[in-house]
């Protein structure tokens, strides 16, 4: 560890005794990094150690590991001691975990200009990210843990893909509407090449729900609205679900009018999984879609249009699902006309 990151935990010390949570977490955090002993563990997980006496041990130990503050940091990260994290002015990057090298793209040669997108105004435009993290005690739904890692490297990887972010978190299923209805109605849209949804959340089969859960239908609230925006007329407008299908459909509420999705060029929809089936997540590397999305493009959007990258992440998830021996397989419908290449320098 560099002698500054040592000065960092020493002078926060009390506050990293005094705050940290979830202690036993953050250790199997370090452990998976190989940055502590199963040893080292046990012995501060000792049930006649109090907890500050087990932070206390951590922040004594650490120290001596090469890689022991970026780890630290993760582990944090991963529990949500954010109060400890904010103290040490610490953010997590996209490479903390090691979703490919930062973005040096070099130029190659791209279909004729007619054959695909204008994509070059910075910004290319503004990724929405709706995130249902956290969900009310009384919906009997469970929290999405590891759905925080999936934010932060769509933010990593978009905004160096020259895109504004707007990130809502937690928002009820009425919230939902209103934030797509005023995403909808934005007025930059005109001076933008693309447009990005990305919902993460529970799902079933046509819907996502809210915080309250509550829910959301996809292609009466979240799609058409935004298939109806003027201003996003002949540019590429993107949607990305990472939510599970396999609930039954939902009613639908005496005012959700049927809307039948209309003919419009332009669109591509791709969902982490198919119809009935569940979307996989982990605490530790965030949901399979996202983070294959996310090491795709970082390593390939100099060179690959947007659905070949899609067509790239499913084949990772492929992988993912044979050395889990669990089932995942993603779907994407597509009506654009061209080809969507982001151009980053």
């Amino acid at each position: 560890m560099e002698d500054g990151d040592k000065k960092k935990l020493q002078r926060n010390q009390s506050n990293i005794v005094d705050n940290m949570q979830d202690v036993s977490r953050v250790l199997d955090s370090l452990f998976e990094d190989r940055l502590v002993t199963a040893e080292f563990r046990e012995s501060v997980m000792n049930p006649f150690v109090d907890r500050a006496d087990k932070v206390r041990k951590i922040l004594s130990y650490i120290p001596g590991k090469a890689k022991g503050y970026s780890g630290l940091i993760k582990a944090l990260y991963l529990t949500e001691n954010d109060g400890v994290l904010a103290a040490l002015g610490e953010s997590l990057e996209i490479t903390d975990f090691e979703l490919g090298q930062p973005l040096e793209f070099v130029p190659v040669a791209s279909p004729p200009s007619d054959m695909q997108y204008n994509m070059k105004r910075n910004p290319r435009g503004t990724l929405l990210i709706i995130e249902v993290r956290e969900f009310d005690d009384n919906t009997g739904m469970n929290t999405r843990r590891g759905s925080q890692l999936d934010f932060a490297a769509l933010d990593a990887l978009f905004k160096k893909l020259y895109f504004n972010v707007k990130h809502h978190l937690n928002p009820t299923a009425e919230e939902i509407q209103q934030c797509i209805r005023k995403y909808a109605a934005e007025e930059n849209h005109a001076s933008s090449d693309c447009a990005i949804v990305v919902v993460l959340s529970h799902g079933s089969e046509g819907h996502i729900y809210g915080k309250d859960g509550q829910p959301v239908s996809i292609e009466n609230n979240i799609i058409a609205p935004i298939l109806g925006c003027h201003n996003l007329k002949d540019k590429p407008k993107v949607f990305l679900f990472q939510a599970c299908r396999s609930g039954p459909a939902m009613p639908l509420a005496t005012n959700d009018l049927i809307i039948k999705k209309p003919l419009t060029s332009d669109v591509l929809i791709a969902c982490a999984t198919q119809m009935g089936e569940s979307a996989h997540r982990s605490v530790d590397e965030g949901s399979w879609f996202i983070r294959s999305i996310c090491t795709i493009f970082w390593g390939n959007a100099h060179t690959q249009d947007l659905l070949s990258m899609i067509t790239m992440a499913y084949c990772l998830i492929k992988k993912k699902t044979e050395s889990e021996k669990r089932d995942q397989i993603g779907i994407v419908e597509s009506t654009l006309l061209k080809k969507v290449y982001f151009h980053p320098h």
